[in-house]
């Protein structure tokens, strides 16, 4: 199993997440080796055609689930956002292939994570013999991203096709939809993007492709 990085592009520009939140970026800018300089060679494009979202909707749409400090590299990660961000702008997910190694990280810790860290700490030693018995990175989970599940963004981005929460709800405070949880970032944002896709005569509309980057190691 394979580890990947993947990003949105949407219009003229990235959109990754990193430990700073949701980032934005000149298009392929996270998938640079040397940063601004060469561009991975195994960097693969995969299409999801047009869209009406804008960049500021997603952004303000996911930011909610997606805050400053969340990341994690197994259980929040890049792959997360991206498949989160495809399904938010037009209803398709990440292809599984690309967060299989993750998934399988989840579903037999601890274990695998003992192993993970093992493993890193014996690639360090080959690599850098001279740094043996110094200390060296290790993983450690975020705190701030447990129980975050991509499946439960899913599940309130089908809530704004026509679903909502009871008025008992906890999170049902949100005087649009009953989306408390997401506050009205997402609910208002759809709605008025979707109120512009229905007039075509409109010259507000606009439609950008959005695809996502996804980089394959060799």
């Amino acid at each position: 199993m394979a580890a990947y990085h993947s990003s949105i592009v949407l219009g003229d520009k990235e959109y990754y997440f990193d430990g700073g939140g949701i980032q934005t970026a000149p298009i392929c800018q996270s998938h640079m080796i040397v940063q601004g300089v060469l561009l991975d060679p195994h960097l693969e494009t995969q299409s999801f055609g047009n869209v009406v979202l804008t960049g500021d909707a997603l952004k303000k749409g996911l930011g909610v689930f997606f805050r400053p400090g969340t990341y994690d590299i197994i259980f929040k990660n890049c792959n997360a956002f991206t498949d989160a961000a495809i399904y938010f702008l037009c209803r398709q997910r990440l292809r599984a292939k690309y967060s299989r190694l993750e998934r399988f990280l989840m579903a037999t810790k601890p274990a695998s994570l003992s192993l993970l860290n093992g493993m890193i700490k014996r690639g360090q030693q080959l690599a850098h013999p001279e740094t043996e018995g110094t200390q060296v990175w290790a993983y450690e989970a975020n705190p701030l991203a447990q129980g975050f599940s991509v499946d439960e963004v899913v599940a309130a981005c089908d809530l704004l096709d026509g679903g909502t929460l009871p008025p008992s709800h906890p999170n049902a405070v949100c005087q649009c939809s009953g989306l408390g949880f997401m506050g009205c970032n997402v609910c208002c944002e759809r709605a008025a993007a979707q109120r512009l896709s229905s007039q075509v005569d409109s010259p507000r509309v606009s439609r950008e492709d959005a695809s996502s980057e996804v980089q394959v190691p060799a």
